[in-house]
């Protein structure tokens, strides 16, 4: 998240009121002495292959700040210039040590560079554990600390199954008539949840490849004290507009094949913070600040979980107005 640092109006307005009663004919910058500040963004899942650090810098601008912000010495460190790594610690003392590469990943074209945008990877799959504590460190070339944050991952009994509804044992699974419901147990510093429910279908003259939509559901905010299960509801109504609407003006001959995957999303208090003051400040009268964690810097290091799901068999019933197999047939074009 870059900014172009400025002071304030109030400031203004006293400076140029001094100005205008002193007899002195000083030079002077308004703005205070530059301070270089990392801008630091990293979310780890312990599910994924691999993990990404992303380290950029506030700058000041004596012009456009839109032009200087093209300018990828202006956002970004240079190769070499600093070092990332993750320290893993049991109980308070360390018991591992992640050294992030350098690379380089392109994003959308916007008001900031794109090409070539520096970005530190490492492969964690198996090797992040629930049970430790997690130090994001970024250091000068020299050794000397530039930022650093702590977190703690999301987790699970990798034993148990942690969506309890729909569930397998009922013959029905998913449905948008009966057993509205998704429950699951609660994770190990989980905060907000959001399920999403994966729909298959298949194009039954052009291939017969099994092709997917995903649905996000109501999220779940956890508050202490927290609970041992939760759930949401979705309603009927709701899962086949959002259907609908994502087949709109496709007539294509479609069957649906009776499986869903149920996925549970979760992030832990520090994602779930940093997310809740980017929303709050959407206004472009805002003021309100944005959370961070990163000691010496801004933005946030953090831990979520995306790959927990269940695969559940799709209600099957073809009663008229009831059973959803029924209900796609003669509410969504194509449908057989």
């Amino acid at each position: 998240m870059m900014k172009r640092m400025k002071h304030s109006w109030f400031l203004t307005v006293v400076l140029t009121l001094g100005l205008g009663m002193s007899s002195c004919e000083v030079e002077f910058s308004p703005n205070a002495e530059w301070k270089e500040i990392p801008v630091v963004y990293c979310v780890l899942d312990q599910d994924d292959s691999l993990s990404w650090v992303r380290v950029e810098r506030c700058y000041l601008s004596e012009g456009d700040v839109r032009e200087d912000g093209m300018v990828t010495d202006s956002v970004n460190y240079p190769q070499g210039s600093i070092q990332v790594s993750i320290i893993a610690f049991d109980n308070g003392r360390q018991v591992d040590s992640i050294p992030f590469d350098y690379t380089t990943v392109d994003h959308a074209e916007g008001a900031f560079v794109s090409q070539g945008q520096p970005a530190y990877c490492a492969v964690t799959k198996k090797r992040l554990r629930d049970a430790y504590t997690y130090e994001l460190r970024v250091r000068r070339a020299d050794g000397s600390m530039l930022a650093k944050a702590t977190t703690s991952l999301v987790t699970k009994d990798p034993y148990q199954q942690f969506i309890i509804r729909p569930s397998s044992s009922i013959p029905f699974g998913f449905s948008v008539s009966r057993n509205c419901k998704i429950e699951w147990y609660s994770m190990g510093n989980g905060r907000y949840y959001q399920p999403m429910v994966r729909f298959y279908y298949t194009y039954k003259y052009l291939g017969g490849d099994t092709l997917s939509l995903d649905f996000l559901c109501s999220p779940k905010l956890c508050t202490p004290p927290y609970a041992n299960t939760y759930y949401i509801q979705y309603s009927c109504e709701a899962f086949l507009a959002g259907l609908h609407t994502a087949f709109d003006g496709d007539t294509n001959t479609k069957t649906y094949p009776m499986l869903f995957d149920i996925y549970l999303n979760a992030c832990n208090e520090d994602l779930y913070a940093y997310l809740s003051s980017v929303e709050a400040n959407g206004g472009l009268g805002q003021s309100d600040a944005v959370y961070t964690n990163i000691e010496g810097g801004l933005g946030v290091f953090a831990a979520r979980r995306t790959h927990v799901y269940r695969r559940v068999p799709g209600d099957a019933s073809d009663v008229p107005g009831y059973g959803l197999h029924a209900l796609l047939r003669d509410s969504i074009p194509g449908f057989i």
